[in-house]
């Protein structure tokens, strides 16, 4: 779940990132456990983003770019933003902000009052 608030903070507004810019943006987090080797690998790599990804339902994705006309194109492997927002919303408790903004807007009833007609 570390890794999908992660990616959550590292989207940011973002609709969609290449896996290089993700695992580049991971890695430079503060406090970032992403970063650093692991038995002379990278501690998160391409493979493993998708292999810690894949039980909550997210895949990669592919899409064509090009710098402007007169360039070819380019296919870009990464991850859209629509992918990942269900695997947020189910396993990412919302933050006390969210929570308090929730809370402020529900209507309590007193149990003593009297029923309207």
């Amino acid at each position: 779940m570390r890794l999908l608030r992660d990616l959550r903070f590292v989207f940011g507004d973002e609709e969609r990132l290449s896996t290089d810019e993700i695992l580049s943006c991971l890695r430079n987090l503060p406090d970032s456990e992403w970063s650093g080797l692991e038995y002379g690998e990278p501690i998160m790599t391409a493979r493993k983003l998708a292999d810690v990804l894949r039980p909550y339902g997210v895949r990669p994705a592919k899409w064509n770019t090009r710098k402007d006309a007169s360039t070819e194109r380019t296919t870009i492997r990464g991850y859209r933003r629509s992918n990942l927002t269900e695997a947020w919303e189910r396993w990412i408790p919302m933050t006390l902000g969210a929570l308090r903004e929730e809370a402020s807007e529900v209507e309590i009833l007193d149990d003593d009052a009297p029923e309207s007609v």
